[in-house]
């Protein structure tokens, strides 16, 4: 029981947050604060024993430290509402660490490894044949379940890591579940065309062979592989699945895919695990290996700031093969000078959490809208500052000081390979903003510290029953304030959308009632008041808005539609000043000089 609840939880409910776009949305907190809460009491009450120590303490505090952290930073942040609400995305990953190692033991480790396979692999199965069954058009990527291709590809690249080394493993499930999740995986990697998860993916399957001492196990990742190669070139040639709906051929392609992926699971689970070979040639060619990786990776680090400097557009969706041999940065050089320079105008604090946004509308140099700056190390430094930058990196590192002991194990190279491929791609996206691409990164570091060196074996006792029970609750109850609050602030945007002003400016209401410090909840009244006709009353909440936050651009160019004479040409000149290319304030400034 205790093995099936390890893998059946933390799978379900990866695949749930995926399919809930993939946890961007902070609606989506407040319940996953309430499940870590629930967790957390249930290991209150229920175990008698749990293994903690320095690594522990180190991971889980680490990222508690980091959410605290940025709530200190709203007294000088740029954007004074983001910090509170990246400190609830961080909680919940801060929680959900803590429940994991409070309740998964170092026996059940490689348990946690299998859910994470479990998860990644039907979030990107389904995404697959949601897809595939689904309405496509000519040169579409896969973006399902997340609606983001880069996100499905980096998971496809988990999955894709996780199952071949599994397939090297001793536990007959996972051998028969990595084997034939590779399949898909490859072909949902490939469909992503996500040229970063390609690349993520190739560091992780390197990382795996380095630190597979077996000839026996590094044949079985060449079988898997192989079928997922196989799997790949099948859906090519079917028209990679983007005919309107579900064509013969598709469904033919489909048909071999799983008949490939079957097979491989099959070969995986009879393909026994050997022991590890200790002939030194075999030592030396992996030693040629790695040396030869070191010069790959210097050579793509040049090539990459090459690029950079070059400045090239993305190019246009005309095939695979047009983007995947791009060298296209799509825009991130631009994003990472405007972190670079939020570094050098603030080295020590930081912007604040969140602060990038907001300083990306000032500083763009074309109509682009991006909140993230597309390398989490590199915005964590220039929103928090050196302080944000290592507790970041304190919690990430942490389980790779387990990698040697891990390594002995499939599972834990399985783990520490994805792993490695997961730390990289953050380096190129916005992994950090979606829960669902996260957890399962932290899951599998905390797997890594459980199959690192054991840890003491603590009784459970009264006090510290009581104080988890009472963290449980209080976590609780801020979960209930975040749901009610993000949930309350999401309504009234929607119903501002579909132009129900009135149900607006309720749920605006209670939005301020469960976020009093927030500058948005002031701003969505004033809409909503404006909306129905209100100028005087749009017109105080909107002064209030900007009180809270007097660099939201949308907040005075609202105050300018709701204002005449001085206040409006006021409020207009603050508005392109904050965001000098924003179409909107350009087209009220047109209006107001024909």
């Amino acid at each position: 029981m205790q093995r099936l609840v390890t893998v059946v939880v933390p799978a379900a409910a990866l695949t749930a947050v995926a399919w809930w776009s993939g946890g961007f949305f902070p609606r989506s907190w407040g319940a996953l604060l309430l499940v870590a809460a629930i967790g957390l009491a249930a290991v209150a009450i229920l175990a008698d024993q749990v293994e903690v120590g320095r690594r522990t303490v180190v991971l889980a505090g680490a990222l508690f430290a980091l959410a605290a952290w940025q709530v200190v930073t709203t007294a000088w942040a740029v954007a004074p509402d983001a910090p509170v609400l990246e400190a609830e995305r961080t909680l919940v990953y801060a929680s959900a660490v803590l429940l994991a190692l409070l309740a998964v033991p170092s026996r059940r480790a490689t348990d946690l490894v299998l859910a994470v396979l479990v998860g990644a692999g039907a979030a990107t199965v389904s995404g697959l044949l949601a897809h595939a069954l689904g309405a496509g058009v000519p040169d579409e990527r896969l973006e399902l379940p997340f609606g983001y291709p880069n996100a499905s590809g980096i998971v496809a690249t988990t999955s894709l890591v996780l199952g071949l080394g599994l397939s090297t493993g001793r536990g007959r499930l996972g051998r028969a579940l990595g084997g034939g999740v590779a399949a898909p995986a490859a072909v949902a990697l490939a469909l992503s065309l996500s040229r970063g998860s390609i690349l993520a993916a190739v560091l992780g399957i390197l990382v795996l062979c380095l630190v597979t001492q077996s000839r026996h196990a590094l044949g079985t990742v060449a079988i898997v592989g192989a079928s997922g190669l196989a799997s790949v070139g099948i859906v090519s040639l079917a028209g990679r699945l983007r005919d309107d709906g579900a064509a013969p051929r598709e469904a033919l392609a489909l048909v071999a895919v799983a008949a490939l992926a079957g097979a491989s699971g099959w070969l995986a689970l009879r393909r026994e695990p050997r022991a590890a070979t200790g002939d030194t040639a075999f030592r030396l060619r992996r030693v040629v290996v790695a040396v030869s990786a070191v010069i790959a990776v210097g050579v793509v680090a040049v090539g990459a700031y090459e690029v950079r400097e070059s400045r090239s557009t993305p190019t246009t969706l005309e095939g695979a093969p047009n983007r995947l041999l791009s060298t296209s940065t799509s825009s991130r050089g631009d994003y990472w000078d405007v972190a670079a320079r939020m570094v050098a105008q603030h080295p020590l604090g930081g912007q604040g959490a969140g602060g990038f946004t907001r300083v990306w509308l000032q500083e763009r140099p074309a109509l682009l809208f991006v909140r993230d700056a597309h390398n989490l190390y590199l915005e964590t430094l220039a929103e928090l500052g050196p302080v944000g930058l290592v507790l970041l990196l304190i919690a990430l590192a942490t389980p790779l000081a387990a990698a040697r002991r891990a390594a002995a194990d499939a599972d834990g190279r399985a783990a520490l390979a994805a792993y490695a491929a997961l730390l990289a791609h953050a380096a190129l996206d916005w992994d950090w903003e979606l829960p669902a691409v996260t957890l399962g990164t932290l899951l599998l570091a905390v797997a890594l510290v459980r199959l690192g060196p054991s840890e003491p074996v603590r009784a459970v006792t009264t006090a510290a029953r009581a104080l988890v029970l009472g963290g449980a609750t209080l976590l609780g109850a801020v979960a209930i304030a975040v749901h009610a609050g993000n949930g309350a602030t999401a309504d009234a945007n929607d119903l501002l959308d579909r132009g129900d002003a009135g149900a607006a400016r309720r749920a605006a209401v209670r939005a301020e009632r469960f976020r009093p410090w927030a500058a948005e909840p002031w701003e969505l009244m004033g809409e909503a008041e404006l909306a129905l006709g209100r100028t005087a009353e749009a017109r105080a909440h909107l002064r209030r808005a900007i009180h809270e936050d007097p660099r939201s651009w949308n907040a005075w160019l609202s105050l300018a539609v709701a204002s005449t004479g001085r206040e409006r040409t006021a409020a207009l000149g603050r508005a392109q000043a904050l965001n000098p290319l924003a179409p909107e304030v350009a087209a009220l400034i047109g209006e107001q000089n024909p």
